[in-house]
C-alpha cells in the first residue's frame, strides 16, 4: 500500500515526460527486451585524465560525479587506455575487443596506400569495417553518439564512421521539429547564454594574449565551433540519450568532447578546459536522473578513454614543422606528405558527421621521398621501399643526432625497440624506465603495448616522439594539449561505475577490454566464468546484510529482482539474509527470485519456503560468497489456532571464514505481538540457537517486526549484542523512501566486534523495496 501514491505520481509524470513525447513525434520504435536484461549507458568524457579528473572534482567542477562517489556507492578506478593512447585505439578495443588496432591517430595504411586520419569519415569507415570482422560490436542493437566508430550501433548519431547526419533527425517532420525545439526551450536559453560567455572569453583571451601573438579574429573564429561542439552537441546528445532510454535500448554509448577540444587548444590543465567540465557534469546528472526514471533502472558508467597533457607546439618552437625537418635532413623537398597538418582543420565538421570533400591526403606511394604523418606527440616516418635496412637505420641515426628531433624509436630484431637521442641508445623493454614512469599503475603493460604499436603492420619505419624530457614535451600539431604519446598521464583515464561491477584485484586498474567484457557479461552476451567465492576479500571484516525485499516490488510498483541485486551489489556484502522472496508465484510472473538474485550476484544460496501453495513458494534465503553449509531450515510457531496468519520460518547455515566457523540464522517474524513472542522464544531455545557453543561466532538477523528498544528487542539482547546498540544515531530501515523505525536487526554473539553499520541510502536502496537494507561490518576476533 505504501507504494501506491508514488506509482500514481510516476504515471502522471510520464504523461508529461518530454522524452516520451519526442518518441511519438519522431516515430521512434520502442525496444522490448526480456528481463533481467541489464541496460547500460556508457558515458565517455573524452581525454580527461585520472589526475585532471581528481583536480576538477576537488575544485568543484564535477559535483555530480563526486555525489556518485560519496552517496551512490560508485567506485573510482584507474583506466589504462592501451597504446597508442588515442580514441580510435581505445574504441577499437572497447567496441570490438581489438587491442592496438592502429599505430597512431594518423598513419599510412599499407593495404590501401593512403594516409589515414581517423577524423576523416571515409578513413574511419574503412577501419571500422576491419574491426567489425574481428569482434562483436559492443553497441549492437543500441545507439552511439559522437564517437569515432559506431560500435555496431543500430542508431549511430554524429559518429565519424557513420557518414553524415544522424538518422534520428531525418525522421523529424517540420511540426515535430518545431515542437521538439519548443519543448527544450531551456536548452536553447542555455546555448544562447553560453554563446555570450564564449564570446566574452574570446575577447578577454585576445587582450590577455597580445604578447603571445594572438589576435581577436582568430579567437572569434573558434566561437561557433566551440559553442557547437561543447554546448549544442552536448545538449542534443543528452536529449537523444534520454529518448533512447525511454525507448528501452539495451546499450547506449555517448561521448562528450568539450574538454577534449578545449584542452587541445588551451592545454589540459587550463582553467577554461576545466570550466567545460561543469557543463559535462550537469549533462551526466540529467542522464543519470532520466535513467532512473525510465522505468528500467539503467546502469550509468562514466569513463575517459585516455588522458591529455600540456604540450609545446613543435612548429612554434623550432620555426618549422616536423615534416619539413625530416625533408631537410633527407635532402629532398619534393613530395613529403603534410597530411597531418592539413587534415587537422577538419576535426569539427567531421565530428558532426558532415562529409568533407577529400581534397587533401588520399593515396600516397612510397617513391623516393619519405612520408611523414604527425598528429600529436608521435610522428610516423615511412621511408622509400628502395632503401635497404641498413640505409634506414643509418637515416634513423642521422635523425637522432639532429637537435631538432626530440627522440627516435626504431624497431629491432626479436620484437625489441631501440630509442635514440644524439649518440645515446637505449633498448626497450629493458631500459624503458628512461622514458616511461615505472611507478605508475600500468607500467609493464604500457611498455608492452608501446612496443606492439611500434611493430604494428602500419607503423612507420621510424617513429619520432615529442619527448624531450618529462618537463619539455612537444606536439607536432599546433596545439597546447595533446595525447597519444608516452607519458603516463596520457594513458591514465578513469572509470566511475557502481560498486561490484569491476574487481581490479592485484592489477589495480582497468583497460578497455575489461569495460567491454563487463558489459557483455552483465548483458549475458558472453559466458560468465566466475563461481561463488571467486572474488577476493581484501577487507578484514565480514560484511553482513539483512534485507526484506518485499517480493522485489519497489516503491514505484515495479517488480525487479535485478534492481534488488543491484542494491545488494552496491554494498558488497559477504553474506545476505533476504526475506519475502517469491518462487514460482503468478503475482511475480513465476520467477524464482532467490535463484535469480543469487545468479546475478554469483553467490551461493539456500532458500527456505515458509509458505507453499501448490507450485508457488514464498520465504527467506541466505546468500554467501563463501560456500554455505545448511544446518537447519523449517517453520516456526505462531499459527496455532490462527490459520489465516502468514506462516513464518527460519534458516540456519554455516560458513567458514579465515578458519573461523560462523553460524547465521535468518528469520522473518510475524506481525502479532503474542505470535512474535512465541517465535523469539523458539528461536532462542535449544531447537535453534540455545544450544550453540558460546565461543562460536553466531549472527541472528532478519525482519523481526519489532523496533529497537521494544520488550522483544530487550529479550534478544539478553542473549546477544546488536550492531546499533549504544549508538547515538539510531538506524532506520522502514518505510522505503522515508524510514521512521528499524524492524530489521543484526544480533551477534561470540568473538565478534562491530567495525561499522549502516542502512542503505542510495537512490536504488530507497525505491527497490519498502525496507532499506541493514549492513554491518563484523570483525572476527
Amino acid at each position: 500500500m505504501l507504494h501506491i501514491p508514488e506509482v500514481f505520481f510516476r504515471k502522471i509524470r510520464k504523461i508529461f515526460n518530454r522524452s516520451e513525447w519526442l518518441i511519438r513525434l519522431v516515430a521512434s520504435p520502442r525496444r522490448k527486451g526480456a528481463a533481467p536484461e541489464r541496460r547500460i549507458v556508457l558515458i565517455q568524457i573524452d581525454a580527461l585524465s585520472h589526475r585532471q579528473m581528481e583536480k576538477a572534482m576537488a575544485d568543484g567542477k564535477l559535483p555530480f560525479l563526486k555525489h556518485l562517489l560519496d552517496k551512490q556507492k560508485y567506485k573510482l578506478h584507474y583506466h589504462y587506455s592501451g597504446m597508442p593512447c588515442s580514441t580510435p585505439a581505445v574504441q577499437g578495443e572497447i567496441f570490438y575487443g581489438v587491442k592496438c588496432s592502429v599505430p597512431s591517430f594518423s598513419f599510412l595504411d599499407k593495404e590501401s596506400g593512403r594516409v589515414m586520419a581517423l577524423f576523416n569519415p571515409s578513413d574511419a569507415k574503412v577501419m571500422e569495417k576491419r574491426l567489425s570482422s574481428q569482434g562483436e560490436g559492443l553497441c549492437d542493437k543500441g545507439s552511439s553518439y559522437s564517437n569515432i566508430y559506431t560500435g555496431g550501433a543500430d542508431d549511430p548519431h554524429f559518429c565519424v564512421a557513420s557518414l553524415g547526419f544522424a538518422p534520428i533527425f531525418k525522421r523529424w517532420k517540420t511540426l515535430g521539429f518545431v515542437l521538439a525545439v519548443l519543448m527544450h526551450w531551456f536548452a536553447l536559453l542555455r546555448v544562447g547564454a553560453l554563446l555570450v560567455v564564449e564570446t566574452v572569453i574570446a575577447v578577454f583571451d585576445f587582450f590577455r594574449g597580445l604578447v603571445r601573438g594572438r589576435d581577436l579574429w582568430k579567437e572569434l573564429k573558434f566561437v561557433p565551433s566551440r559553442v557547437a561542439l561543447c554546448i549544442m552537441m552536448r545538449e542534443i546528445t543528452v536529449i537523444g540519450v534520454k529518448m533512447d532510454m525511454a525507448r528501452g535500448l539495451g546499450i547506449i554509448h555517448a561521448n562528450f568532447m568539450g574538454y577534449h577540444d578545449q584542452s587541445h587548444r588551451r592545454g589540459a590543465t587550463s582553467k577554461f578546459a576545466h570550466w567545460t567540465l561543469k557543463g559535462i557534469d550537469s549533462a551526466i546528472k540529467r542522464i543519470w536522473k532520466a535513467g532512473h526514471r525510465a522505468g528500467r533502472d539503467y546502469d550509468i558508467w562514466v569513463y575517459s578513454d585516455h588522458g591529455q597533457v600540456d604540450t609545446i607546439p613543435y612548429a612554434k618552437t623550432h620555426g618549422k614543422s616536423l615534416e619539413r625537418v625530416v625533408r631537410e635532413i633527407y635532402h629532398d623537398s619534393r613530395n613529403v606528405s603534410d597530411d597531418g597538418e592539413k587534415k587537422s582543420n577538419q576535426n569539427f565538421l567531421n565530428r558532426l558527421g558532415v562529409i568533407v570533400e577529400e581534397r587533401l591526403g588520399g593515396h600516397r606511394h612510397l617513391g623516393e621521398s619519405p612520408i611523414v604523418t604527425a598528429l600529436g606527440p608521435v610522428g610516423q616516418v615511412y621511408l622509400p621501399k628502395s632503401m635497404t635496412l641498413e640505409q634506414k637505420r643509418s637515416f634513423a641515426n642521422t635523425l637522432a643526432r639532429n637537435e631538432a628531433v626530440p627522440l627516435v624509436f626504431l624497431t629491432a630484431d626479436g620484437g625489441s625497440v631501440v630509442a635514440m637521442k644524439g649518440e645515446r641508445r637505449w633498448t626497450l623493454p629493458e631500459q624503458a624506465d628512461e622514458f616511461f614512469d615505472v611507478d605508475r599503475v600500468a607500467y609493464d603493460e604500457m611498455v608492452s603495448d608501446f612496443m606492439s604499436a611500434c611493430h604494428h603492420e602500419n607503423a612507420g619505419d621510424i617513429i619520432i616522439s615529442g619527448f624531450q624530457s618529462r618537463d619539455e614535451y612537444y606536439s607536432f600539431a599546433v596545439e597546447n594539449g595533446s595525447h597519444g604519446g608516452i607519458l603516463a598521464e596520457e594513458a591514465e583515464g578513469f572509470c566511475l561505475a557502481p560498486t561490484g561491477i569491476f574487481d581490479t584485484g592485484e592489477k589495480g586498474y582497468l583497460r578497455p577490454t575489461d569495460i567491454r567484457n563487463a558489459v557483455l557479461r552483465l548483458q549475458k552476451r558472453m559466458p560468465d566464468q566466475s563461481q561463488p567465492g571467486d572474488l577476493d576479500r581484501t577487507r578484514k571484516a565480514l560484511r553482513i546484510m539483512t534485507y526484506n525485499v518485499h517480493s522485489c516490488k519497489g516503491m514505484d510498483g515495479r517488480i525487479s529482482p535485478l534492481r534488488v541485486a543491484k542494491v545488494i551489489e552496491q554494498y558488497e556484502p559477504d553474506v545476505v539474509a533476504l526475506q519475502e522472496l517469491d518462487v514460482g508465484r503468478r503475482r511475480t510472473f513465476g520467477r524464482d527470485q532467490a535463484q535469480t538474485i543469487a545468479d546475478l550476484l554469483r553467490m551461493d544460496l539456500h532458500f527456505h519456503p515458509a509458505m507453499r501453495i501448490e507450485e508457488e513458494q514464498y520465504g527467506d534465503a541466505i546468500l554467501s560468497r563463501f560456500p554455505l553449509k545448511l544446518i537447519k531450515a523449517g517453520a516456526i510457531c505462531g499459527r496455532q489456532g490462527k490459520p489465516r496468519r502468514e506462516p513464518r520460518g527460519a534458516i540456519l547455515a554455516e560458513i567458514e571464514v579465515d578458519g573461523n566457523s560462523v553460524r547465521i540464522l535468518n528469520t522473518h517474524l510475524g506481525l502479532n505481538a503474542s505470535e512474535k513472542a512465541l517465535q523469539v522464544d523458539e528461536l532462542l531455545s535449544s531447537d535453534w540457537l540455545g544450544n550453540e557453543d558460546t565461543g562460536r561466532p553466531v549472527i541472528f538477523c532478519g525482519d523481526f517486526n519489532f523496533p529497537a528498544g521494544s520488550a522483544l528487542y530487550q529479550r534478544c539482547m539478553k542473549h546477544f549484542d546488536e550492531i546499533d546498540n549504544g549508538r547515538r544515531r539510531r538506524l532506520r530501515s522502514f518505510w522505503g523512501r522515508y524510514p521512521l523505525i528499524r524492524v530489521d536487526h543484526i544480533f551477534y554473539r561470540g568473538p565478534i566486534a562491530v567495525a561499522q553499520c549502516e542502512t542503505g541510502d542510495t537512490h536504488l536502496a530507497r525505491i527497490a523495496s519498502d525496507h532499506r537494507p541493514v549492513i554491518a561490518d563484523l570483525i572476527l576476533e
